[in-house]
């Protein structure tokens, strides 16, 4: 999980003999504002420019993490990856730079074994930093091991109460499980916290599903579909549980539905594998 420092570059230049003109620290002003704002093509440019400038150790690795986290918005993850790494050998003691590169080690290169090391670094180097045990629980969930997982998540809940993901992370680590009411109760509250969290509502659609509640999970995975109108799965397990219930025109509209969806991931691809087959059963 990547996040932006608010960051500003103070760049002068030093030594005794002189002092950068007027438009040239008003400009670097500029820049190190722009570097660390929200329009990543601007923010890229004004980083890379004060990148050429003299910097002290710090205002680089600054620099560079927020380029970094630009390239991350743009999907220019190699870029952001070396952005992150030239951070940290800037400063070893960045906490921010291990935190992020781990996320891309974990979302974008499945290499759990780089993502644990950078977060491990970073918790390291900031005990009190619930961005990264959240994203260690992910690497222990996505490895199996749920019960590790749950243990980051309750710290990084003991940091941040209000931390909206991590209710969602360890609801999901409890429905794997089959703790489904103490995932519900998680789900729950991470929706108090952020109303529009759909992965939480999808979680929480899947629980009710496995306890039977079938109605309280087509009203959740309606919430989804609102949410997030291309959620694939969603609209696909909607049908399966309108069909269960006898709804079958109901059932095939959601099929029908989720066959002009695009797929995100192989989940979704079996998903529509599986609307594909109950359509043309509903239609015979």
């Amino acid at each position: 999980m990547s996040q932006r420092m608010a960051v500003v570059l103070a760049i002068v230049l030093t030594g005794g003999l002189m002092v950068a003109p007027a438009s040239v620290e008003a400009q670097s002003k500029r820049d190190s504002e722009i570097c660390a704002g929200d329009d990543d093509d601007a923010a890229i440019a004004a980083c890379t420019r004060l990148l050429k400038g003299r910097l002290t150790a710090k205002q680089r690795r600054e620099a560079l993490y927020n380029r970094g986290v630009s390239n991350s918005a743009k999907r220019l993850y190699d870029d952001a990856l070396r952005d992150y790494t030239d951070a940290i050998n800037s400063d070893p003691s960045y906490a921010p730079a291990y935190n992020n590169r781990g996320v891309i080690y974990y979302e974008r290169k499945n290499d759990m074994g780089s993502a644990r090391a950078d977060y491990d670094r970073a918790l390291a180097l900031n005990p009190s930093y619930a961005f990264a045990y959240n994203n260690r629980g992910n690497v222990s969930q996505r490895e199996g091991d749920y019960s590790r997982a749950v243990i980051d998540y309750d710290r990084a809940l003991a940091i941040d109460p209000n931390y909206s993901a991590a209710y969602r992370n360890r609801g999901d680590a409890y429905r794997k499980q089959g703790n489904h009411t103490e995932a519900i109760s998680n789900y729950d509250r991470a929706v108090v916290h952020d109303p529009k969290l759909h992965a939480a509502y999808f979680g929480r659609a899947r629980s009710y599903e496995a306890l039977g509640q079938l109605e309280t999970a087509i009203a959740d995975y309606s919430k989804v579909m609102v949410l997030y109108e291309n959620h694939v799965e969603a609209t696909v397990y909607r049908g399966v549980l309108n069909e269960q219930l006898g709804r079958h025109d109901a059932a095939a509209a959601d099929y029908r539905k989720a066959l002009n969806l695009k797929p995100e991931d192989d989940a979704d691809r079996a998903a529509l594998a599986d609307a594909v087959y109950r359509l043309a059963r509903l239609q015979r």
